[in-house]
């Protein structure tokens, strides 16, 4: 019978293409959108690391990175292509451009900073479930409002 050849040959493709990892086609992507504001002036910039759970605050091991001049005011800053998944961001407004959080001598930070869902940390760091969110696959809009101490 003629078909058995056929229905066979698709049988083994399947297999071939489910052991490479492409059965189920590649992993969506979505934007991710942040909108922030409180930027006291245009100097430094904006650092926006994004993480998950199991590297939440660890530096050196974030999901993603954005690094731009700031502008005072408010800004948007973009991840145009994110696995579907659930993240944390940590941002700080570097104003002094050494590429980390600067601290006072009291040890308080001295730039402005900030985490998903406006996250107010008290004595510590915020948890990862404190400031986590979920990206699914039609993106997301956040705001975030850098402190200041």
């Amino acid at each position: 019978m003629a078909w058995r050849p056929t229905l066979l040959r698709a049988a083994l493709l399947a297999g071939v293409a489910a052991c490479l990892g492409m059965a189920g086609g590649p992993a969506a992507a979505a934007g991710l959108s942040i909108d922030v504001s409180g930027i006291p002036e245009a100097v430094g910039n904006i650092r926006v690391s994004l993480f998950i759970r199991d590297t939440w605050l660890d530096d050196g091991r974030q999901t993603a990175n954005l690094v731009v001049p700031a502008t005072s005011g408010n800004m948007t800053l973009t991840f145009p292509d994110l696995p579907v998944g659930t993240y944390g961001i940590a941002l700080i407004h570097d104003a002094d451009g050494n590429g980390d959080m600067t601290y006072s001598l009291l040890g308080l930070p001295s730039e402005g900073f900030g985490f998903s869902n406006n996250v107010v940390p008290v004595l510590s760091a915020p948890s990862f479930d404190s400031a986590s969110f979920s990206l699914g696959p039609d993106g997301l809009h956040l705001q975030i409002a850098l402190r200041h101490l």
